[in-house]
């Protein structure tokens, strides 16, 4: 734990932490590993799938794709749960461009289904991005003064103040609050961030 999130868990603090907390890391952990094992595993099913069909009885069954050989591929997700078509165009784009920052390849399955799924549409500002690129904030849209929008977050406290810059034109900056329910690696569509003017307000 303290290896896979350097600066959110210490040997000295981890058993202060919160059992909820603790437990959505380990989820994390366990949801990186597979997704790396399945990268991992897409070479040889191939090679599998390949090779039963070579020698495969044609009068005994049908054909085999990839994805029979498949031990760790994602579930497929309902529609309702696809990542908005906004922050998945968004990502490609950012991505065709070499500006995708790393933290988003952790929802890179999720990206992918939602921009097959749903038709491109056009936001004003694809990406807020904090200077460490560990906060990310995709198709933002403002609520009075305040952010909401697809929220990537690693290795940030809850409620911590961060400084946001538009991925387009940096010279835009904004201070948001960081969400009090955040876990170690946290991703949320339709966060709504807080400004320091409505930090005492309730929304």
């Amino acid at each position: 734990m303290v290896r896979g999130f350097p600066g959110q868990f210490s040997r000295q603090t981890f058993l202060d932490e919160k059992e909820s907390v603790v437990r959505a890391a380990i989820n994390t952990l366990a949801e990186l590993t597979r997704q790396e094992l399945h990268k991992r595993e897409l070479q040889g099913a191939q090679i599998c799938a390949l090779l039963h069909n070579i020698n495969r009885d044609p009068s005994k069954g049908k054909s085999v794709g990839l994805e029979d050989y498949l031990l760790m591929k994602p579930a497929k997700k309902a529609r309702g749960d696809l990542i908005p078509a906004a922050v998945a165009h968004a990502c490609l784009a950012l991505r065709h461009e070499e500006r995708l920052p790393k933290l988003l390849l952790g929802v890179w399955p999720d990206v992918l289904a939602g921009a097959k799924e749903q038709a491109a549409e056009t936001v004003e500002f694809r990406a807020l991005v904090s200077e460490d690129k560990n906060v990310v904030v995709l198709a933002p849209a403002w609520e009075h003064q305040n952010i909401r929008g697809f929220l990537a977050v690693k290795n940030h406290r809850r409620g911590e103040l961060v400084e946001l810059q538009d991925i387009d034109r940096p010279m835009l900056k904004f201070v948001v609050q960081m969400p009090l329910d955040i876990q170690a690696v946290h991703y949320e569509a339709g966060a709504l961030l807080l400004t320091p003017a409505n930090l005492g307000r309730q929304i």
